[in-house]
């Protein structure tokens, strides 16, 4: 139902102007009910929108509404304000609660024209609020890093000095009797250096995390 623009009054000042009002759960169709009939005929009630959903706060308009998620008020002075004056500021605990009247209703729609009215907190009712006890946290378990297998290749090269020497007549004939005799000299690898180049580490595939 769309609430029109109009007049808007407090739930404490309707209270205070028509005394402390009654709830009334109907379980009957309201035209089966006498007392809420005449309440509706003397202008006495009041219709209380709840919202279960969102941050809207309730409010209530004056009058009878059928409609989803309404609870109704019964006066016992009609108020002075006309149908559809939106009341703000609902107080459960100034609302005289009552017991159903009438047989169990039967309704072919998809729900009674009335509902029960929220319970009165804790704190409303002189009730002391249970102390929470506070389950000891688990402590988390510290996540591993992950771990990558790398591969690189290594060059290795040996370098040794061996002085050899050889007679000739010649500058030319020494280079060539050197060269030939440098072919048949063997590497001690005791004594030779050896000289080691890594490349880049390269990434090649995730180790799986050994579980405890």
């Amino acid at each position: 139902m769309e609430v029109k623009k109009i007049k808007t009054v407090r739930f404490s000042q309707l209270v205070k102007e028509s005394g402390k009002p009654k709830q009334v759960i109907l379980w009957t169709a309201p035209e089966k009910d006498r007392e809420f009939s005449k309440a509706i005929r003397e202008k006495r009630v009041m219709t209380i929108f709840q919202r279960n959903v969102g941050t809207q706060k309730d409010f209530g308009l004056v009058g009878f509404f059928k409609e989803k998620s309404a609870a109704f008020l019964v006066f016992p002075k009609a108020p002075d304000y006309p149908a559809e004056t939106k009341v703000v500021g609902i107080k459960y605990d100034e609302i005289a609660q009552s017991e159903p009247s009438g047989g169990v209703f039967k309704s072919s729609g998809p729900r009674n024209p009335g509902i029960p009215l929220r319970e009165k907190s804790r704190r409303q009712a002189g009730e002391k609020p249970k102390k929470e006890v506070k389950k000891p946290e688990k402590p988390e378990r510290p996540r591993e890093p992950r771990r990558w297998e790398f591969e690189a290749m290594v060059e290795m090269t040996a370098k040794q000095c061996v002085p050899i020497s050889v007679e000739a007549k010649s500058v030319n004939e020494a280079d060539a009797l050197l060269r030939k005799k440098a072919e048949e000299v063997q590497m001690d690898a005791a004594r030779a250096k050896i000289i080691r180049k890594v490349s880049r580490a390269v990434k090649r595939k995730k180790i799986k995390a050994e579980r405890q």
